[in-house]
């Protein structure tokens, strides 16, 4: 299914979404099923802005321009899934989840946890922060503050415990 063209035979956006919107929907889908329209609509936003370009550098395979293009919608789309996170993670030990009903109730629970940092030591801040702002796990935590996992996790659990007793 490659397509090669000639410098004067880029195709429109319709033609692409025809011929390669199913090939598209397929690698996107298994990942992303609850984001796979959005997702397929920034691809083809992306293959449309490089279109142009495409046609000035000559470039051959559109297939390939396809691939890279799908391929950095994904990779964007992890990046932001990590760092974005939930309110059961942000107000774990604080709230019920399902009590967490809209934005402004989640802000509130998260101006109510950051309010009591202050009784945390500076590891167990540090570790608060690298796990929800920065959606860390405790392997990576670990690395960044160069202890051992297991370390990081009893400061987590700790921190957890503290801010628990102090609500």
């Amino acid at each position: 299914m490659s397509l090669v063209l000639s410098r004067n035979d880029i195709p429109t956006l319709g033609e692409i979404s025809q011929r390669y919107g199913g090939w598209i929907r397929a690698r996107i889908r298994p990942r992303f099923p609850h984001e796979a329209e959005d997702l397929e609509q920034e691809v083809m936003l992306r293959i449309g802005q490089a279109l142009p370009r495409m046609q000035k550098t000559g470039e051959q395979s559109l297939r390939g321009l396809i691939s890279r293009v799908l391929r950095s919608v994904l990779v964007d789309e992890v990046r932001r899934k990590r760092r974005q996170p939930t309110p059961t993670d942000v107000a774990e030990g604080v709230a019920d989840p399902g009590t967490v009903r809209d934005e402004a109730e989640f802000q509130e629970s998260v101006a109510l946890v950051e309010s009591r940092f202050g009784y945390l030591t500076n590891e167990q801040r540090r570790i608060l922060q690298l796990r929800f702002r920065h959606g860390m796990g405790f392997r990576q935590i670990a690395e960044v503050l160069g202890v051992p996992q297991g370390t990081v996790a009893g400061w987590y659990s700790r921190a957890l415990h503290v801010l628990r007793e102090s609500l």
